[in-house]
C-alpha cells in the first residue's frame, strides 16, 4: 500500500515547482531589464537577420514546452488516479467514483465534472493545465517584441578644422590660375564633396560602422562661408555712344549693338575717405524688337593688376572692391532707345567663420547647420589667401568669360527681355551666391587633413530596434507560474499524506484486475458480474450509483474490502441494473449494440469533420489577416482592427498549435488505453501484454530502447505524432515574423537623365583642374565618394520626385555602369638598358592591350628606401602618345621582398555593364548588382568611344603626374600625395602575410586607386560627355522604396512589400505586426 508513480512524488514535485518560479523570476528579470534600458538588445535593421528572430521567439517557447511535458506527466497521473485516492477514504466515497475517468474527458469538461463531485485537487490540476498547455506557450511566444528606437549617444569622432598653411594656400591658387582651361563649364557645374549650398565643413571622421540607414550625427563643427556687401551709383538717361548691327547666324538683321561708355562713376562708401572712382566701356546686344530690355554684367578684380586688362573697366581707389557688375535696363522700339537706367555696383567679399553645430547623415551628407552667433568672425589675410582666392576667380572669369546667366554661356554680357529681368537685389544675390561657391570649394580643398586632429564630441542618433519585452504578457506568465508553483508545493505536502491503496501502476489489465479481486467483496464482486452491468451504459450506471456508497469493511481475516452500501451505512440489496429484464442475460448480445456508450471524439464522424473545420478556419484565418495587414498596415496602424488582428497573428498560431497537441494527446490516451483491451477480446494476450502498463507518448518512444514488452506500432505512431506536434509548437511561435516593411511608389516618379546609347568623343590637353577634383575625394576621405560613384564605377543617374534630404526613402532602377580594370604584370630586369653613369635605366615593355606596341620607359636607378624599411613607390609614363594612352609603369622598393625593387607596366581596360542600383535621393548609391553581361554594350560608338576617353584620360594623367612635380611646394596634402603616397598607404593597409604575393597586394592597391580616379573622372565629365535625353519614364525603374516601418511577415514571404494606398512617411517608424 501507498505507492505513488514518480510525477506524484515529493521531489519531483518540489523540481518542477522549482522550475515554474525560477520561470517567473527570469520573466520578471527580463520585463524589468527591458523596462529600465528600453530593451534587452538592440540590433540594426539591417543586421537583424531571420534567424536571431527565431532564436528569440523559440527560446521561451522550448522553455514553456519543457515545463509543459514535465507539467503533463504529473498531471496525467494525478487525473487518472484520483478515483484511487477518492476510493482509498477511511470514510468511504461516493459510489460514482467507480464510474470515473478523467483522463478521457474533454479539456473543459474535466473542471467542470471536478467540480460537481467536489474533487478540488481535479479542478485545480485541470484549470491549470489549461492555462500550461494552452496559454503559457501562446505567451511566451509573443513575450518579445521588436521595439524601434531612438537612441541618443555620445561619441568622440576627429575633426580638422585648421587650413593649410599660408604659403600652401598661395601655391594651390597659382597653380589653379595657371592651368585654368577655357574649354570648361562654369565653376557651379562641378559637384562638391559636401552637398551644402552654404557653408564648407571642416572634414570629420564618422564612423560609418556606427548608424544605420536613418542614424545622423550633430556636433561642433568649424564652417566657413563669404558674404559680400555692395555700393553702388544709378545712372538714368544715359545713351549709348555708338549703336551697330549685328550679324548673327541665325537671322542676320535681327540684332543690333549699343556700346556704353560710362566714366568717373563715384562710389561713395561708408566713410568719406572710402571713394572709388570707376569708368565703363561694355557692348551690349539686343534684339530689334520693341520692348523693355535688361543687360547684366559682372567682373572680378585682379588683384596687382597687370598693365592691360582685357575687361570692361577703368577703377580707381576701390581698394576693397573684390567685384564690379553693372545692370542696364533699356526700353526700346525698333528704331531707337527710349530710356535707360544704368547701376553700376562695386562689391567687398567678406569672408568669415564661426562654430557651427551641424547635423550629418549616416554617409557625411550635411543635412542642417545651426551657426552659434556668438562664434562669428572674419577671416584675415594671415589665415586665408584672400589675395591668391582672388586671382583665381579673376583667372576664372577671364577663362571663360564668366556669365551669371547660364543660357547665356557664349556671350560677356546677359542680356534679357522684360520677362527675365531681375531686380537689383537678386542681381547682387546671385553674384553672392556664385562668388560663395567658389568660396566654399577653394576652403573644401585646403583643409589640412594631414596636420593634428582634434577630437570632439558628438552626439549619435540612431534608430535601432530592440527586443522589449510585453509588460501584459510578461505579468500573466508570471502569475501563472506562481500559482502553478503554489498548487505543486501544496501537492508536494499532501500526496504524501492521503489515503492510498496502491501496490503498483493500476494502468495495467493485470493490475485492475488484481485490485478488484483484492479490494471488492465477494458479495458485490458476484453482483457486478451480472451482464446487465457489462452493457449498460456508463451514464446508466452513474444514475443507479447515485444513493450508494463504497464502505469499507474488513474480513474475518482482518483484510480490508469495499462494500456497496446506501448512503446511511445500511446494506442495499445488490441484483441485476434496475430496468433490466429478466432474460438480459439472453439478450445481452442484442441489447449491447443499442445501448453502447459513445465513441470518442475522434472516432465520431461529426465530430471529427467539425474539429478539422474548425483548424482549417483557424488556419484560413490567419492567412486572410496576415494578407488584410499587409495591404491596410501603412493606412490603419492605430485602428482597433489592426491591433487585434496583430494580436491574432501573434498569439494565435501557437494557441492553435497546442490545441493541435491536446487533440493529439487525448488520442494517444484513448488508444493506449483501450488497445489491450482490443487485444484481449480478438484473441489471447501474453502475461507481459497484460502486465504492461499504459505510458505517456514520450514514455512509449524511451520504452523502445527498453528490454521488455513494446508499446505497438500504432501506439508508436501516435508517441511520434505527439512529438512533431511539440515541434509544431514551436514553429508556430516564429510563423509571423517581425521584419522592415517596404512601402512602394510608383515606377512613374524614375526619369532618366542621359543618353545611354551615346559619349561625346571630346578630344583635348591635360586637364589640371579637373583632375584636381578628380583626385580630391579619395585622397581626402575616401568615404565621401560622389553620387552616383562607387570606388570602381561610375553609374548613369535617374530623377526622382523625392526631395534629397528625404530619409529613409530609396529608388530602385536599372541604369549603365562605367569602370577600369587594370591589367598589371612584372618587367623583367632583362629589360633594363643601363646607361654610363648613375643616370635612369631605361625599361623596355609591350603593354597587355596592345601586344604590337613597344614602349619605353626612363625610371630612376633601383629605389632605395631612405631609411631601409620605408617602402618607396613611383608612377612613370612612357615617352610616346600611343604607349601614354594604353600603358604606364610603376617602380616600388620592397623592403621585405627578396628583389630590391619591382617594375610593374599597367594596361587600363574599359569596363562597361548594366546594374540593378538602389540609391538615396541624394544618389549615394546603397547597393549595386551586376546584371548578366550584354554583349551588345562592347561593340558600338558608345563603347567605341569611351575606350578613346579612357586613353586620352590615362594620358593626361601622367602629364598631371608630371606637372605637380614642376609647381612649387609645399601644396596641400591631397596634390603631394597622389599618387607615390596614397598607392603606398593602400598597400601598407593590405595584410602582410610573407607566404603572400607581394605583386598582387601591390597591384590591388594600384587598381584601387585608378579605379577611384577614373570613376570620379568620368561623374565629373558627365555634362560634357553625355549628351541629356528628354525628360521620360525610366524603362526598367521599379520603385521608390520608403523604409521605417516594422511589419511582421509571413517567413516564405518576400521582405519588400508593395502597398497600393500609400506610403509612408520618410523616417516614420511604427512597430507593426503582419
Amino acid at each position: 500500500m501507498g505507492w505513488l508513480p514518480r510525477p506524484l512524488r515529493r521531489p519531483y514535485l518540489l523540481a518542477l515547482s522549482a522550475l515554474l518560479l525560477l520561470i517567473a523570476i527570469a520573466v520578471e528579470i527580463l520585463r524589468q531589464l527591458s523596462s529600465r534600458h528600453n530593451g534587452l538588445a538592440y540590433y540594426k535593421k539591417e543586421t537583424l537577420l531571420s534567424p536571431v528572430w527565431q532564436a528569440w521567439t523559440n527560446t521561451p517557447i522550448i522553455i514553456a514546452l519543457v515545463a509543459l511535458v514535465l507539467w503533463e506527466a504529473f498531471a496525467q497521473d494525478a487525473l487518472r488516479l484520483e478515483p484511487y485516492f477518492q476510493l482509498a477514504n477511511p470514510k468511504g466515497a461516493p459510489a460514482s467514483v467507480l464510474f470515473i475517468n478523467y483522463n478521457f474527458d474533454a479539456g473543459i469538461l474535466r473542471p467542470l465534472r471536478a467540480a460537481r463531485n467536489r474533487h478540488w485537487v481535479v479542478l485545480c490540476i485541470s484549470l491549470m493545465s489549461l492555462l500550461i498547455r494552452h496559454l503559457i506557450p501562446s505567451l511566451l511566444s509573443g513575450l518579445f517584441a521588436l521595439t524601434p528606437l531612438c537612441v541618443l549617444e555620445t561619441r568622440t569622432v576627429d575633426s580638422w578644422p585648421q587650413l593649410v598653411e599660408l604659403e600652401t594656400q598661395e601655391n594651390w591658387f597659382s597653380i589653379e590660375a595657371t592651368y585654368r582651361n577655357p574649354s570648361q563649364n562654369p565653376r557651379d557645374h562641378f559637384p562638391r564633396v559636401h552637398e551644402n549650398a552654404n557653408y564648407a565643413i571642416a572634414p570629420v571622421s564618422v564612423p560609418t560602422e556606427e548608424g544605420d540607414a536613418l542614424s545622423s550625427w550633430t556636433l561642433n563643427q568649424s564652417v566657413y562661408w563669404s558674404d559680400m556687401t555692395c555700393r553702388n551709383a544709378t545712372v538714368t538717361g544715359a545713351f549709348p555712344r555708338a549703336v551697330f548691327n549685328v550679324t548673327t547666324t541665325e537671322d542676320p538683321t535681327r540684332a543690333r549693338g549699343l556700346s556704353w561708355n560710362l566714366s568717373s562713376l563715384a562710389l561713395a562708401g561708408r566713410e568719406s575717405t572710402s571713394r572709388c572712382d570707376i569708368s565703363l566701356a561694355l557692348d551690349t546686344f539686343v534684339p530689334f524688337e520693341d520692348g523693355h530690355f535688361q543687360a547684366r554684367y559682372w567682373e572680378p578684380i585682379q588683384f596687382q593688376p597687370a598693365s592691360s586688362s582685357p575687361f570692361a573697366w577703368n577703377v580707381t581707389g576701390c581698394a576693397s572692391a573684390g567685384l564690379l557688375g553693372v545692370m542696364i535696363d533699356m526700353t526700346m522700339t525698333v528704331e531707337t532707345l527710349l530710356e535707360s537706367n544704368i547701376i553700376v555696383l562695386a562689391c567687398q567679399p567678406v569672408y568669415k567663420h564661426a562654430i557651427a553645430n551641424i547635423s550629418l547623415s549616416d554617409n557625411s551628407t550635411v543635412t542642417a547647420v545651426e551657426i552659434i552667433p556668438s562664434t562669428v568672425g572674419n577671416l584675415n589675410s594671415t589665415e586665408f589667401s584672400i589675395h591668391g582666392f582672388q586671382n583665381l576667380m579673376y583667372a576664372e572669369h577671364a577663362a571663360t568669360g564668366l556669365p551669371i546667366d547660364p543660357q547665356s554661356a557664349h556671350s560677356r554680357v546677359a542680356v534679357t527681355g522684360d520677362t527675365a529681368s531681375l531686380p537689383l537685389t537678386q542681381f547682387q544675390g546671385n553674384i553672392a551666391q556664385l562668388w560663395n561657391h567658389g568660396f566654399l570649394e577653394a576652403i573644401d580643398t585646403l583643409f589640412n587633413r594631414q596636420g593634428d586632429a582634434f577630437p570632439v564630441e558628438a552626439n549619435l542618433l540612431t534608430y535601432p530596434v530592440a527586443f522589449t519585452v510585453i509588460s501584459q504578457t510578461a505579468v500573466m506568465v508570471e502569475v501563472v507560474m506562481v500559482l502553478g508553483a503554489v498548487l505543486l508545493l501544496a501537492l508536494s505536502y499532501l500526496y504524501p499524506r492521503r489515503p492510498n491503496l496502491l501496490r503498483g501502476d493500476p494502468s495495467s489489465i493485470a493490475a485492475q484486475c488484481g485490485l478488484i479481486a483484492s479490494l471488492l467483496g465477494p458479495e458485490t464482486l458476484h453482483a457486478l458480474s451480472h451482464p446487465s452491468y457489462h452493457v449498460a451504459r456508463t451514464r446508466e450506471l452513474r444514475q443507479w450509483a447515485k444513493g450508494r456508497w463504497c464502505k469499507w469493511t474488513t474480513t474475518v481475516s482482518g483484510d480490508p474490502r469495499i462494500e456497496l452500501a446506501a448512503m446511511d451505512g445500511s446494506p442495499v440489496k445488490m441484483g441485476s441494473l434496475p430496468g433490466a429484464s429478466a432474460s438480459a442475460s439472453a439478450s445481452a448480445s442484442a441489447s449491447a449494440s443499442a445501448r453502447q456508450d459513445p465513441m470518442p471524439h475522434f472516432l465520431t464522424l461529426p465530430w471529427f469533420v467539425l474539429e478539422c473545420l474548425l483548424l482549417l478556419g483557424a488556419v484560413t484565418t490567419f492567412g486572410l489577416t496576415s494578407n488584410w495587414i499587409q495591404i491596410h498596415t501603412l493606412d490603419t496602424l492605430l485602428s482597433i482592427k489592426f491591433w487585434v488582428s496583430s494580436i491574432v497573428l501573434v498569439y494565435g498560431p501557437t494557441l492553435l498549435a497546442s490545441l493541435v497537441y491536446s487533440l493529439s494527446n487525448s488520442l494517444h490516451r484513448h488508444l493506449s488505453v483501450a488497445e489491450p483491451w482490443i487485444r484481449l477480446r480478438t484473441g489471447l494476450v501474453s502475461s507481459k501484454q497484460m502486465a504492461a502498463p499504459s505510458r505517456g507518448p514520450l514514455a512509449a518512444l524511451a520504452v523502445l530502447m527498453q528490454s521488455g514488452p513494446r508499446p505497438s506500432a500504432t501506439i508508436v505512431g501516435l508517441s511520434l505524432l505527439c512529438l512533431l506536434n511539440l515541434i509544431l509548437i514551436v514553429v508556430s511561435g516564429g510563423l509571423f515574423e517581425l521584419q522592415l516593411i517596404t512601402g512602394v511608389a510608383s515606377p512613374a516618379n524614375l526619369r532618366t537623365v542621359y543618353n545611354a546609347s551615346l559619349f561625346l568623343d571630346q578630344p583635348g590637353g591635360p586637364d589640371f583642374p579637373r583632375y584636381d577634383r578628380t583626385i580630391y575625394p579619395g585622397t581626402m576621405d575616401p568615404s565621401a565618394v560622389l553620387p552616383w560613384t562607387t570606388s570602381n564605377l561610375a553609374f548613369l543617374p535617374f530623377l526622382t520626385d523625392v526631395p534629397e534630404g528625404s530619409v529613409g526613402v530609396r529608388a530602385t532602377a536599372t541604369t549603365r555602369g562605367i569602370g577600369t580594370d587594370l591589367r598589371c604584370q612584372a618587367v623583367s630586369p632583362a629589360n633594363a638598358i643601363f646607361d654610363a653613369g648613375p643616370g635612369p635605366v631605361n625599361w623596355t615593355y609591350t603593354p597587355s592591350s596592345q601586344p604590337g606596341l613597344q614602349c619605353t620607359v626612363s625610371l630612376p636607378r633601383p629605389l632605395a628606401p631612405e631609411d631601409g624599411t620605408q617602402p618607396r613607390i613611383q608612377y612613370v609614363w612612357p615617352d610616346t602618345s600611343d604607349c601614354q594612352r594604353h600603358s604606364f609603369v610603376v617602380s616600388a622598393a620592397i623592403p621585405t621582398d627578396d628583389r630590391p625593387s619591382i617594375a610593374l607596366s599597367c594596361s587600363p581596360h574599359l569596363t562597361l555593364g548594366s546594374f540593378e542600383l538602389e540609391v538615396s535621393p541624394a544618389g549615394h548609391i546603397l547597393k549595386h548588382t551586376s546584371l548578366a553581361p550584354d554583349p551588345s554594350l562592347t561593340t558600338g560608338p558608345f563603347y567605341h568611344n569611351l575606350t578613346t576617353a579612357l586613353g586620352r584620360f590615362n594620358q593626361n594623367l601622367g602629364s598631371f603626374i608630371h606637372n605637380l612635380t614642376r609647381h612649387p611646394h609645399p601644396l596641400p596634402y591631397y596634390l603631394a600625395s597622389f599618387p607615390n603616397d596614397q598607392t603606398l598607404n593602400l598597400y601598407q593597409k593590405t595584410p602582410q602575410d610573407r607566404n603572400q604575393n607581394t605583386i598582387q597586394d601591390l597591384t590591388a592597391a594600384i587598381q584601387s586607386l585608378y579605379q577611384s580616379t577614373f570613376t570620379t573622372y568620368i561623374t565629373l565629365h558627365r555634362n560634357p560627355t553625355l549628351p541629356p535625353r528628354a525628360s521620360r519614364r525610366h524603362p526598367r525603374g521599379h520603385h521608390v522604396h520608403h523604409v521605417g516601418v516594422d511589419a511582421l511577415h509571413h517567413l516564405p514571404h518576400d521582405h519588400h512589400r508593395v502597398n497600393p494606398r500609400g506610403s509612408p512617411r520618410p523616417g516614420h517608424r511604427v512597430p507593426v505586426l503582419l
